[in-house]
């Protein structure tokens, strides 16, 4: 034995690792989940062989390790169903041990896929290959019998009863010797004979037991039957069932003189959880239920027993369980005691050609297949918990595909091309680990060729595809997609073909690990394409050939390490390979595990590997088979025995001289062998230990900020205050956005101007009444007013009496008075003609008119968009970052400004001496890291041909709420710019213009808008401004409203106009003065005679009544008269 276990370990077949090979799981990968396997147990292994799952039924053979708790799948040749080496899959086989050879086990009967089959094989466990030694046609085609061994190490007997034939019950014994290979029919004392389907038995003390068939109706026996082999008779025992019923397919096994009875259907095919037993050695048999503690029965779990534990595996309970469990029994308290030795585990299918793709403290797996079975699932493995758990996969989900092109960056995988049922593909997908949900991308332009094994890089918004095979050619290609455009660009090729391999981003340089050319041989030199300068070179000189290719390698600055890998699909090897960038510097000794075709990632300081091709001793690589292996290789050890510096995995640092750990919440680390993880900025939060980019830094939500750097979490804002998403601080009030809109006024006269017309009239008017009232109150003044009297020759014009020229104060006060109008009519017509003289007209004209005129319309005008609380840097350097692009329109001198105010980002496009054509767009464009804004403002103004005036328009949006700006949707305005032309023939104003009149034409369009939790799966930032140039034009024209000579003609013939008339008011006041004289003269006359006859005493009696009143009058006549004079 110690012979045969020395062969065993030197083979490879015992799973721990050596020196820097692990598993990545504490139980390794165990068996799917199943029902009906078969256990056998040898030393301190236990074989498991097949079962049924949900799906399918297995054919495989696993050893599960008592020392460590680890499973391994052991391979076996693959065939088809007439070959001697493939078995087929099948469930509820009998495996037993040989007793002359102990490397053999035997394997016999079962279910397989078509029902119960009855051939008898030999699995060699040292060298792994499984044979068909025995195939009786004497029990071919029966069916729903039952199978045991004799369990005695001497004569590997096996023993089969009942069930049918194609068409009648069969109630036969039979006897097979594997080691003589002979069967042997025993006859029957029964009659009629007993049917027995699906039952039990046994063997025990020579003796062969049947427990609890079904008949042709399914009706359950509730007897047991023993049949002795010296008399060749079957006895009915004594049973008492007590308050039991009997149990329909359960599993049966025999301890210390006892039959237990472990589970099994009711009548109602729900499983029974219990476990009875019965004393063989009592007469008659009583059953009795098995205490039992912390544990549930399953339905066809495997079971054996190891001379000190009861093992089982698998079963189902509401669903199959791979779940492995030791238990004893103690028979005097009568107790089942059970522990779990590995626990029910959920993982993926084993599979080639996957992709592995660290997010932070996991990674996921995507696609792949295993022979004709293609894969779409997502699985994540948590590298803290050291669980797998299923993704979810929601939206539009890629068809199953295998040796595709994939990517991954914060919380974004893209997936691109493969292999599916339907053939080559190149489709894009996007996957979201925050929101789970599936993207598929549709670009704008034609896609790179169908193909599959190419490999991907992704930089966010940029995926990059490289290499792989057409149904026609090996290819040499790169491609770039942007996310942003949505377009296809291919880039410079390398001079050789590849495809296979795997891609890694190291310094903006992708290199090629692992790629194999057309031959499927690998390259002596390690590619790689630097995409700052887009060019190819090549690293690593692999001084040792052959050059295997699809193995596992990692780029480590400067150092390659690769494990594994597969030559011509003719033979893989497993060794550990290092070079440096001038030779070989390590070699390992041959390792336990093949691995090639397998997806892999970096940890830490863990190279991690599922799956893969097949490739064991005795078994030529395949890619039609995958490997179970979920293994990693110590980086850090394999540094420190070499004394390599150690570079740990993104989302993760040197924690010391060799040891990795993720960064912590609040911050990550986006390249290899970063020494001190990156805090998130100010407005952000990280919740996830082991972040890989900046990009899971993620704003605040809305209502939320946070003014520190490295933070898991943010805080809330305070009541009565304003936080948007991504808010540093808070904010006292929400921000006020107005509309506006300024355009140049039709032309006014300024207000002093008309101030200056009116105080002139009102000073005038008020210096001609105290010019009045002077010369009416002041007597001197009065009397020599006559003196400038020029209406002389109007005053003493009688019928029949010569001209007499005569000055009066009359004359004189109409004299003054026609001055004074004429010198404040003449002050009024200067103020209008040289301040209020000015007229402008306004016509709308055929854009063709002004083409005769202006051949070229051009004007500065500015444009300004505010990105208002941005969640980028807004770096006025980055200008492949933040940029302007216009279209249509054609300036002199064009200036960008990029600048940056608290927390918005303002970009600015001055445009001198511009013209622009009918249709013109203006692009204002961001694809920063977080490049995400709350409100977008645009601000834009013309010089218009109006001197000294700017057409003026400005708008905001904002996004709805707990949402923002970002993607691919552009938010777009749309302006109109009418063309005007300027002319005056005033020397205050220019003598020509042009320029433009704007005007809005279309509202606002918002661009696309996304949830802080779907921010990894878009980017970039943008503005669409639409110029439309009318097809009319504004005609302007100032100019004088009337002319010198005009004022002059109209000023001398207002005077000439004025003096006559000031003429006739004279004549007439002298008339009517000298009327009233003379009147009022002969009234005195009248009066004086009328004196003189009362001073006769004529008329003494009216003397005293008439003398008072007589010489008031005369004095106010001798006041008029003096005036006059």
């Amino acid at each position: 034995m110690a012979i045969f276990w020395g062969l065993f370990l030197c083979l490879g077949a015992y799973p721990k690792s050596v020196s820097y090979l692990e598993s990545m799981t504490p139980n390794w990968t165990p068996p799917e989940k199943r029902n009906g396997s078969s256990l056998y147990t040898l030393d301190d292994i236990l074989i498991v062989f097949g079962g049924k799952g949900f799906e399918k039924k297995y054919n495989d053979f696993w050893f599960a390790y008592h020392k460590d708790a680890g499973w391994e799948r052991t391979e076996i040749p693959t065939g088809n169903a007439l070959s001697n080496t493939y078995s087929g899959p099948r469930s509820e086989a009998l495996l037993f041990h040989s007793g002359e050879n102990p490397e053999f086990i035997f394997l016999f009967g079962g279910k397989d896929e078509y029902g119960f089959v009855t051939d008898i094989w030999s699995y060699h466990i040292t060298l792994r290959v499984l044979e068909k030694i025995l195939e009786f046609k004497e029990i071919s085609g029966l069916s729903d019998f039952a199978s045991c061994t004799s369990q005695n190490y001497t004569n590997n007997l096996l023993f089969i009863y009942g069930g049918r034939t194609f068409s009648n019950p069969s109630s036969d014994i039979w006897v097979i010797d594997v080691i003589e290979k002979t069967i042997n029919k025993y006859p029957q004392n029964e009659y009629p004979q007993r049917v027995a389907l699906n039952s039990k038995i046994f063997y025990y003390n020579s003796e062969l037991y049947q427990i609890w068939g079904t008949n042709e109706e399914e009706e359950i026996d509730p007897n047991i039957y023993k049949y002795n082999f010296t008399s060749l008779t079957w006895t009915k025992l004594n049973v008492d069932l007590g308050e039991f019923s009997p149990s329909l397919e359960p599993e049966i096994f025999i301890y210390n003189d006892f039959l237990f009875v472990y589970g099994g259907l009711n009548s109602g095919k729900k499983i029974y959880n219990r476990i009875l037993r019965a004393d063989l050695l009592l007469d008659p048999l009583k059953f009795e239920e098995v205490n039992i503690s912390n544990y549930q029965v399953k339905y066809k779990p495997g079971i054996t027993f190891d001379g000190e534990y009861f093992w089982l595996f698998g079963g189902k309970i509401d669903d199959n369980t791979n779940q492995l469990d030791y238990a004893n029994i103690n028979i005097i308290e009568n107790t089942f005691n059970s522990t779990q030795f590995t626990y029910d585990f959920t993982y993926p299918e084993e599979r080639i050609f996957s992709t592995l793709h660290l997010i932070d403290n996991k990674f996921a797996m995507f696609g792949g297949h295993n022979g004709a079975k293609y894969y779409n699932d997502l699985w994540l493995f948590d590298m803290i918990e050291g669980k797998w758990s299923p993704g979810e996969n929601k939206g539009k989900v890629p068809s199953v595909r295998t040796s595709h092109a994939a990517g991954s960056q914060g919380d974004t995988l893209i997936v691109w091309g493969g292999e599916d049922a339907n053939g080559y593909r190149n489709d894009i997908f996007l996957y979201n680990f925050i929101t789970s949900i599936w993207h598929e991308i549709h670009p704008k332009n034609e896609a790179p060729s169908s193909r599959i094994g190419a490999c991907g890089i992704l930089i966010f918004p940029k995926f990059y595809i490289l290499g792989g095979q057409t149904y026609v050619e090996v290819l040499n290609e790169i491609w770039e997609y942007d996310f942003n455009t949505k377009l296809y660009t291919k880039l410079p090729p390398y001079t050789e073909s590849f495809y296979g391999g795997h891609c890694q981003l190291f310094k903006n340089k992708i290199y090629i690990l692992g790629a194999k050319d057309k031959n499927y041989l690998g390259f002596p030199s390690i590619p790689f394409y630097d995409i700052s300068t887009q060019l190819w070179d090549t690293r690593f000189y692999r001084s040792k050939s052959p050059y295997y290719c699809e193995g596992i390698s990692i780029l480590l600055s400067g150092n390659l390490l690769e494990y594994g890998g597969q030559l011509r699909n003719d033979r893989s090897i497993a060794k550990l390979f290092i070079y440096n960038d001038i030779k070989l510097v390590y070699q390992s000794p041959w390792l336990i595990w093949h691995v090639f075709a397998a997806g892999y990632t970096y940890s830490k300081s863990k190279l991690i590997f599922y799956g893969g091709g097949i490739s064991e001793y005795f078994i030529t690589p395949s890619h039609q088979r995958a490997s179970n292996r979920f293994t990693y290789l110590h980086i850090e050890q394999i540094a420190k025995n070499l004394s390599l510096p150690l570079y740990c995995s993104e989302g993760s640092y040197l924690l010391s001289d060799y040891i990795c750990e993720f960064c912590p919440q609040g911050s990550y680390a986006s390249e290899i062998g970063e020494n001190n993880c990156t805090l998130c900025p100010q407005g952000t939060f990280n919740s996830i230990n082991g972040s890989t980019s900046k990009r899971q830094c993620y704003p605040c939500a809305e209502g939320f900020f946070n003014m520190y750097e490295g933070r898991k979490s943010c805080f809330p804002c305070p009541e009565n205050y304003y936080c948007p998403i991504g808010s540093v601080e808070p904010e006292k009030a929400k921000p006020n956005f107005t509309e506006i809109s300024i355009q140049p006024k039709s032309y006014q006269v300024p207000g002093y101007y008309s101030k200056i017309y009116y105080l002139f009239l009102l000073y005038a008017t008020c210096s001609f009444v105290a010019l009045l009232l002077v010369l009416l109150i002041v007597p001197f003044l009065r009397r020599k007013i006559s003196i400038v009297d020029i209406f002389s020759n109007l005053h003493k014009r009688k019928v029949n009496l010569p001209l007499v020229f005569q000055k009066n104060a009359i004359g004189g006060f109409y004299t003054l008075s026609f001055f004074i109008f004429a010198l404040v009519f003449f002050g009024l017509n200067a103020i209008q003609f040289f301040l209020l003289n000015i007229t402008e007209t306004k016509t709308l004209q055929p854009i063709s008119v002004f083409q005769k005129d202006v051949g070229k319309f051009s004007t500065d005008f500015n444009i300004s968009v505010t990105f208002h609380y941005y969640g980028g840097n807004c770096y006025n350097d980055t200008l492949n970052s933040i940029n302007i692009e216009t279209i249509g329109i054609i300036g002199n001198n064009i200036d960008v400004i990029i600048e940056k105010n608290d927390r918005d980002c303002k970009l600015s496009f001055y445009c001198k001496d511009c013209s622009i054509s009918s249709q013109n767009k203006v692009t204002f464009k961001s694809v920063e890291e977080n490049c995400f804004t709350k409100a977008i403002s645009l601000d834009i103004s013309s010089v218009s041909s109006v001197p000294e005036s700017l057409s003026i328009m400005g708008k905001t949006i904002e996004a709805e709420t707990n949402k923002i700006f970002i993607g691919e949707t552009p938010s777009e305005f749309s302006y109109s710019f009418t063309p005007s032309i300027f002319y005056s023939s005033l020397s205050a104003f220019p003598s020509s213009g042009s320029g433009y009149f704007l005007s809005e034409y279309s509202p606002p369009i918002t661009g696309s808008t996304f949830q802080i939790e779907e921010l990894a799966e878009v980017s970039g930032l943008s503005v669409l401004l639409h110029i439309n140039q009318r097809n009319f034009g504004l005609f302007i024209e100032r100019k004088e409203n009337q002319g010198l000579l005009i004022i002059i003609s109209a000023f001398t013939g207002l005077l000439s106009g004025t003096f006559s008339i000031v003429g006739v008011l004279v004549f007439i006041t002298d008339k009517t003065y000298d009327s009233v004289i003379e009147k009022n003269h002969e009234k005195q006359k009248f009066k004086l005679i009328l004196i003189k006859r009362l001073n006769l005493s004529f008329f003494s009696d009216l003397k005293e009544h008439i003398r008072p009143n007589f010489q008031e009058r005369q004095n106010s006549f001798s006041f008029r008269f003096s005036f006059k004079k």
